[in-house]
Order: C-alpha cells, then sequence, then structure tokens
C-alpha cells in the first residue's frame, strides 16, 4: 500500500502544471456535474461554485499559452459542460423570474386596456358634445 501512494505522489509530482491545472479542473466540474444531478443546489452554493470556476478561469488565463491544441481542446470541452450545467442551475431562478416578468407585463397590459378604453369612452362622448 505504501508504495502505491508513493508512486501516485511520483506521477502526479512529475505532471506538468497544464497536466495538474486540466486534472484539477475535471474533477472540480465532474464534482459540480454529481451535485447538479442530486438537484439539491441553491443559489448560495452556486455562487461559491461560480468562485472556485472563477479561480480556475485565472489559473487558465496564466497557463493556456503553454497549453498543446489537445490541452486547449479538453478545457474548451470542461468550460462547455461547466457553462451548461451552471445554466441548467439557474433554469429554476430563470423560471421564477420569468414568471415574475409576465405577471407584471400582464399587469401593465391590464393597465394599458383600462387607460385605452377610458380614452376611448373619452372620445365618443367627445363627439356627442358636437
Amino acid at each position: 500500500m505504501g508504495h502505491l501512494v508513493l508512486l501516485i505522489l511520483l506521477f502526479t509530482s512529475c505532471m506538468s502544471k497544464q497536466e495538474r491545472f486540466l486534472s484539477n479542473f475535471s474533477d472540480f466540474v465532474a464534482n459540480v456535474e454529481a451535485a447538479a444531478n442530486t438537484g439539491e443546489l441553491t443559489t448560495a452554493d452556486w455562487d461559491i461554485l461560480d468562485e472556485e470556476f472563477k479561480n480556475y478561469h485565472m489559473e487558465y488565463q496564466e497557463l493556456s499559452k503553454s497549453f498543446t491544441k489537445e490541452q486547449q481542446r479538453e478545457a474548451g470541452e470542461l468550460y462547455t459542460k461547466y457553462a451548461k450545467l451552471r445554466l441548467v442551475g439557474l433554469g429554476d431562478t430563470v423560471n421564477d423570474y420569468c414568471g415574475f416578468l409576465e405577471g407584471i407585463v400582464g399587469e401593465l397590459g391590464e393597465s394599458f386596456d383600462s387607460i385605452g378604453e377610458s380614452i376611448l369612452g373619452f372620445l365618443d362622448s367627445d363627439d356627442d358634445i358636437d
């Protein structure tokens, strides 16, 4: 067992910064996906995950110039996967917000209808005066 730990330590210490970044970023995205699949992530959870994602993004910006094409492709796939998970995570919030906006627009529409009817009534009564 001790040899296995030593072998793992040697392997990870031999990884380049780019490989270590991709490995850590991949683990992060996999953990986010597992948590997102439970459907129990709150807005506060997403805020924490977004901060961690920003840290990965800053590290990516530092390392990306030295990435191979394959590493760039892999990073792009991880970015895309996180973005998709994030959009799904926003789903309830976006739906709630859209419902709120629809309610306001509906109320405004009713107000405009009422104002329009009042104006038409006024114009109709003005025609009767002549």
